[in-house]
């Protein structure tokens, strides 16, 4: 029985626009919802002239690679909204189970990186917008090293370099990544957050140890103890406090 405006989403079969080059395909999403657009629809990108990440990062956007964003309807709430990232980096890990690579190295780091021994593999980038009452809309970006990892300020990894990969191209594992993100957001909208938080704690790079979070302009030490019922991070600064940490970067101390 479909009850709302995501479950109706959830039963549609969502068409995939290919583009040979955008600025980005968030921001293509973003146009789309100007005009009165909200999916559910993929929008992708061979190559992306002006790719970004997380806190308004340039993302290196190399031909051969995914860049894609989900773009549909919601209305869950904004804190259901904020977890999608976390069923999102879940889907790119099964999708690329789903292309027949080796998975089982892949790791999350919070909030929404998703890495192979501390590079990264892909990134992720949750927009919305309120469109009125309790209707919104959701950009998901997602970057996906398929083919290269480009050279930037941080490690990186691409599924080629997972063996198996090489022959694997942005059209078929987007195929994949398609059904996945759907099975997960299906996961988070019928079994709660609880079932998705589990499944990403068995992913989690940083769980049990040493983080540097930074916050704005300050710093935050500890140890990552879990993450909580909402998606906050739960981290132990010292003397058996904690501190729940709802935005920020987080780095792994060697």
């Amino acid at each position: 029985i479909v009850s709302g405006v995501i479950e109706a989403a959830l039963a549609q079969n969502w068409p995939i626009y290919w583009f040979d080059q955008l600025d980005s395909t968030n921001e293509e999403a973003r146009r789309r919802v100007d005009k009165g657009e909200m999916g559910p629809c993929w929008i992708a990108a061979r190559q992306q002239t002006s790719g970004r990440g997380r806190r308004g990062r340039s993302w290196h956007s190399e031909v051969g690679n995914l860049y894609a964003t989900a773009l549909f309807p919601f209305d869950h709430g904004a804190q259901t909204a904020s977890q999608i990232c976390f069923t999102t980096g879940l889907a790119v890990i099964d999708a690329v189970d789903d292309v027949g690579v080796d998975a089982s190295s892949i790791q999350l780091k919070w909030p929404n990186d998703v890495r192979i021994n501390g590079a990264k593999l892909s990134g992720i980038l949750i927009e919305t917008g309120a469109v009125g009452g309790n209707l919104m809309w959701i950009a998901a970006g997602v970057g996906v090293n398929l083919r290269s990892a480009p050279e930037t300020d941080q490690p990186t990894i691409s599924v080629a370099d997972l063996g198996g990969g090489s022959t694997i191209d942005p059209e078929s594992f987007l195929e994949s990544l398609s059904l996945a993100f759907k099975s997960r957001l299906q996961q988070l909208m019928t079994s709660g957050f609880d079932s998705v938080r589990r499944d990403w704690l068995s992913r989690s790079e940083g769980l049990g140890k040493r983080v540097i979070v930074t916050v704005g302009e300050s710093q935050i030490e500890g140890v990552v103890r879990d993450m909580d019922a909402t998606g906050a991070l739960v981290l132990e600064t010292g003397s058996g406090q904690t501190r729940l940490i709802t935005a920020g970067d987080v780095r792994l101390m060697s």
